[in-house]
């Protein structure tokens, strides 16, 4: 297997710094800290997963993580996992 690696660096706060999965010349998916501003106390840059289709079309965010809190949204574009703790294949999650 073939792999490429590259550092990214988004050098003011309006860019988003990601990387571009593809596959045959189209999108797969963009990994990318978003624009979210950096204010302090960790917040901002949080991190996205977005899926593309069979043509390259953008279909949204598949994984979001919150730097902030490490909180995780999944299908969505914010954290949903809230102070109650969920059971996960057995397991209690926070």
């Amino acid at each position: 297997m073939s792999r490429r690696s590259a550092r990214i660096d988004a050098t003011t706060p309006a860019q988003s710094a990601g990387l571009v999965l593809r596959k045959n010349n189209v999108n797969r998916w963009l990994l990318f800290a978003d624009t979210t501003p950096e204010t302090g106390l960790n917040t901002g840059s949080d991190l996205r997963i977005d899926g593309y289709d069979d043509t390259g079309t953008a279909m949204g965010t598949s994984l979001f993580l919150e730097r902030a809190t490490r909180r995780v949204g999944i299908g969505t574009t914010g954290p949903t996992l809230t102070a109650a703790p969920r059971v996960i294949h057995g397991e209690v999650m926070y």
